[in-house]
């Protein structure tokens, strides 16, 4: 007998066989590891409601509704709030925003913006450009752990960590599923990798850089100014074009840095200021649709879309997305994050031929399970 199956309703719910429900994978998952009715190593089923076809899905049970057919390697079935909340059904969506205080701000910016949380399919199987003209991937990788979350109470922060054994163990995570999911544009040069020059992000992408064999065409390139809010100044003026060539074997190509070939910070403080951080990342985001209108350059019309992938922190990737997806940074505040990204998560952005963007999934962590 299969351990989970769903019922032929569409209430939303996900369902183990001993007639347990909930609405999220990770309620299922902590029942199962208590349940009696469970089978190990039995197959978990997916239900699409009115039809009587049940196929089965590889390690995760999940809800499949006629508008959303999800359940492929490295895609989430997540739906998020404007505010940071994110569930796995829609009417635990629907409870969250029934008390979410920016429930009615959050549906005006949806309508002005065309804001959007997801897409029915994952961009990585159906985005083409299909004669409507090029559209383009973006893909926002925040770092793995820091070295810095593991020191010890009288230690003393890196104000340029290494990663963490756990984000060591992220990072080689990542690097099987963006792989697994790039390996069209890496194979035909429509892939252009961005990292910030703090060495978590450089570590973070390592992996990948090792595993991926990029065609002519691809670059990879560590921007000088794509560093986290603060960690700057006249005190720390950040690592050297120099040493970042030298340290990973010459791989990233330098954009960005000043004339002494450091970080570009261009203040006068000890340390960066949150005005400092939004004026250089108004010059960074500058440089990012420059590089949108380059990479389109490469696109085909059958063939996949081209992506930018950068990898990068919490306090850039939010105003990143803040930008693109509300047309507007003026909500931005440091350490208050609008759109919260995981450490080594993976978020999806869709840049349309008329520049509109929508978000395709946001916060994804599915390449992390088995890490715990």
């Amino acid at each position: 007998l299969l351990s989970f199956a769903m019922p032929d309703d569409d209430d939303g719910m996900l369902r183990c066989a001993c007639g347990y429900t909930c609405g999220t994978q990770k309620a299922l998952d902590r029942h199962v590891a208590h349940c009696s009715r469970h089978v190990p190593g039995a197959s978990r089923l997916q239900h699409v409601p009115g039809s009587s076809r049940v196929g089965l899905l590889e390690g995760r049970a999940k809800k499949v509704t006629a508008a959303k057919v999800i359940g492929f390697q490295g895609s989430d079935d997540v739906l998020s709030c404007p505010c940071g909340f994110t569930c796995g059904t829609d009417k635990a969506l629907q409870r969250h925003r029934a008390l979410c205080r920016g429930k009615a701000e959050a549906k005006a910016e949806a309508k002005v913006n065309g804001y959007s949380s997801q897409l029915p399919i994952p961009a990585a199987r159906v985005v083409r450009n299909a004669g409507a003209g090029p559209v383009l991937r973006i893909i926002i990788v925040r770092h793995g752990e820091s070295q810095n979350r593991r020191r010890g109470p009288t230690e003393p922060a890196d104000p340029n960590p290494a990663l963490s054994d756990r984000g060591e163990k992220q990072a080689e995570a990542l690097a099987h599923r963006l792989t697994t999911e790039l390996h069209e544009q890496a194979g035909s040069g429509k892939l252009w990798i961005v990292s910030s020059p703090m060495r978590r992000c450089l570590q973070t992408i390592w992996p990948t850089l090792c595993n991926m064999l990029l065609a002519p065409g691809c670059q990879c390139i560590c921007h000088g100014g794509c560093f986290e809010h603060g960690c700057a100044g006249k005190d720390f003026k950040g690592t050297t074009s120099r040493h970042i060539e030298q340290t990973f074997d010459g791989k990233f190509r330098p954009v960005g840095f000043n004339d002494e070939g450091l970080w570009d910070y261009r203040g006068s403080d000890p340390k960066e200021t949150s005005e400092e951080c939004v004026q250089r990342a108004h010059r960074f985001l500058h440089w990012i649709w420059t590089a949108i209108e380059d990479l389109r350059a490469t696109a085909s019309i059958d063939g996949p879309a081209p992506v930018l992938l950068l990898v990068t922190h919490q306090t850039l990737g939010d105003m990143l997305c803040q930008v693109l997806l509300e047309g507007s940074r003026e909500k931005w505040r440091y350490a208050k994050p609008r759109f919260r990204m995981g450490n080594a998560s993976v978020s999806e952005l869709l840049v349309s031929p008329d520049n509109s963007v929508k978000s395709v999934y946001l916060d994804s962590e599915s390449h992390l399970w088995d890490l715990g």
